[in-house]
């Protein structure tokens, strides 16, 4: 894990910034296929998962939580809200990649339904969808249009990254 949510049930369970998950549910997985894994399954669910840190693996045991925050695509530089995600989304601006240091995603101006119950909020940037970089608003409706009824965001906010899953209508 690059970052966790301060308070979040992977912190509650004792994963680290750094650890790497190997197994979930005892079968091997990768960090592109982990956050679709995890949005299929339902909050409250516990999962087995086999971390690598320090040189050695560790088995840890972790409830899975909804997020609590309550804050999906549209296809213009003015925002619109709809689609299955409920997400009204921009590129990024020139200024803004340059001042976040990033190159891809793109901006959440506004989160209802689906979204905003997962946990998505204004200000957000959608990094990949279920491992899929986002480069722009199009190709984040293509995720969500191969999406069946889940799709797993990386999202940064502020300084961290955090994956959300959100369960699409």
């Amino acid at each position: 894990m690059s970052s966790l949510e301060k308070g979040g049930a992977a912190a509650q369970a004792g994963i680290q910034p750094g650890d790497v998950i190997i197994k979930l549910n005892g079968q091997v997985t990768s960090a592109t296929e982990l956050p679709a894994e995890i949005a299929q399954l339902s909050p409250g669910a516990t999962v087995n998962l086999e971390v690598w840190r320090d040189h050695a693996t560790r088995n840890m045991s972790v409830k899975l939580a909804a997020m609590d925050d309550k804050r999906t695509a549209s296809n213009s530089a003015h925002p619109s809200t709809g689609g299955k995600l409920g997400l009204a989304v921009r590129p990024l601006t020139g200024e803004e990649k340059s001042q976040s240091n990033m190159k891809n995603g793109v901006l959440v101006e506004k989160a209802t339904g689906p979204a905003a119950e997962a946990g998505l909020q204004p200000g957000d940037v959608v990094l990949s969808a279920n491992g899929a970089t986002i480069t722009g608003v199009d190709d984040l409706r293509s995720a969500v249009e191969k999406s069946k009824g889940h799709i797993a965001l990386l999202v940064k906010r502020g300084d961290s990254q955090i994956f959300i899953p959100v369960r699409i209508g």
